[in-house]
């Protein structure tokens, strides 16, 4: 593996060494994946999955058993991440792969935004999660849609919900918003609502749902979230699935 020992014109790759992760110098060993890999198609497979050509600049981040790379290269004129690591988990090998691309002179707080956003679906692979990972993580909740329904109020609100959801007989489109004091689902041939607080959503969401759709057991807290998080609608932190938003006239 050849890369070259600079940053020059790579913000991104700048920041992710403030965030601990170090230059891939030329002539180091394979990357370690957690086992040691004798089986020559094996290696030959790792090894191409973290091929680096020499036009590319490679960091890593050090986990504790294996290494997580960041292979900065140019796609035309569009600046490209690749995220790139082997982890063991008897009696498998898994492959981590993982892209950012587009602007990205970014500092280090929004590079470990970009990076969290991209490496989400490998979250339990990752652990235990570095500081920076959480981090921008807690901020991202944060930061996402929510509102907050008082429990006596949500306990109706799921009760409803199951019973539109026992009504189902295929999976179907139900579309959520929250205007600021009202959460609205909306199932088409069903609609339901729910007084809420907290700020106004900028953006109504599709999720797809069916009668193998679970909502949480109980509620323990006083107030009962929903949030947007990751693509995902969570209610009481148990996710109902993925989400889009959508516009008004989308149909």
């Amino acid at each position: 593996m050849y890369v070259q020992d600079h940053t020059e014109g790579w913000r991104f790759l700048e920041s992710l060494v403030e965030l601990g992760f170090v230059h891939w110098e030329q002539g180091q060993q394979t990357p370690r994946c957690g086992v040691a890999i004798t089986d020559p198609s094996i290696l030959r497979s790792v090894e191409d999955h973290f091929f680096v050509s020499e036009e590319a600049i490679a960091l890593y981040y050090p986990f504790d058993s294996f290494d997580l790379f960041a292979i900065g290269t140019m796609s035309g004129l569009t600046h490209v991440i690749n995220f790139r690591a082997v982890t063991y988990q008897h009696p498998n090998l898994h492959f981590i792969s993982a892209r950012v691309s587009g602007f990205l002179d970014v500092d280090r707080l929004q590079a470990a935004a970009y990076a969290r956003y991209a490496l989400r679906q490998f979250r339990n692979k990752l652990m235990p999660l570095p500081d920076w990972f959480v981090e921008s993580e807690r901020q991202a909740y944060e930061s996402s849609p929510k509102c907050f329904i008082a429990r006596e109020e949500a306990r109706i609100f799921r009760r409803m919900f199951l019973e539109v959801l026992s009504g189902l007989d295929r999976e179907s489109e139900m579309r959520v918003s929250f205007r600021g004091n009202v959460l609205i689902v909306d199932l088409g041939h069903d609609y339901f609502d729910a007084r809420a607080w907290g700020d106004a959503w900028p953006d109504t969401y599709r999720v797809m749902v069916s009668p193998e759709t679970k909502l949480p057991a109980r509620f323990m807290s006083s107030w009962v979230d929903v949030t947007l998080f990751d693509g995902q609608v969570f209610i009481g932190g148990l996710s109902l699935g993925p989400c889009e938003a959508i516009t008004q006239d989308s149909g």
